[in-house]
């Protein structure tokens, strides 16, 4: 497996056990202006029922469509806009956040570095003062072990995964 058909399949199993009384919405992120920096076609950045008439079959879909163009095209790992956007809609209770776990760029665009993992988890679970209902982030680092990932799942009731070559194979 790839890092991305990991993901893939990681995302269509949790799209297949969710409640249907579950809403959802999908973005996937990159760098702005590449080709899997996109929402989800059919709904836009809307959360909808997934219980709904042919909203499950279209998630997956738009799951399995992230890795139609060559890797090439992709973009680096930019996920602040698509982070701070779960954040700022006031519905929406958990974030289910994959990714390979290290950012292309800082949240202010400068390069990434490990002394911005601890601020980075902290801001993030501070976006839940004030709201009416908190926001869990779980988060899945493929490939690699990712603190800052870990860090924001434990700082906003969430859960942390990790998944690598040995938990793939353990999987089998």
């Amino acid at each position: 497996f790839t890092r991305m058909e990991s993901l893939q399949k990681e995302l269509a199993v949790l799209l297949e056990q969710l409640p249907d009384d579950t809403r959802i919405g999908l973005r996937s992120f990159s760098t702005s202006g590449r080709v899997n920096h996109k929402t989800w076609d059919d709904y836009g950045t809307k959360l909808v029922r997934l219980g709904n008439a042919g909203v499950r079959q279209s998630a997956t879909e738009f799951v399995y469509s992230l890795d139609d163009y060559d890797a090439s095209y992709w973009g680096g790992t930019n996920p602040w806009a698509a982070i701070q956007a779960a954040f700022d809609d006031p519905e929406t209770d958990a974030l289910y956040f994959l990714s390979d776990g290290k950012p292309s760029k800082d949240r202010w665009g400068g390069s990434w570095r490990s002394s911005d993992e601890d601020p980075t988890a902290n801001y993030y679970s501070k976006e839940n003062t004030g709201r009416s209902v908190n926001l869990k982030v779980h988060t899945t680092a493929l490939g690699l072990e990712s603190n800052w990932m870990q860090k924001l799942a434990e700082l906003t009731g969430g859960a942390y995964n990790q998944v690598d070559v040995d938990s793939l194979e353990e999987a089998g």
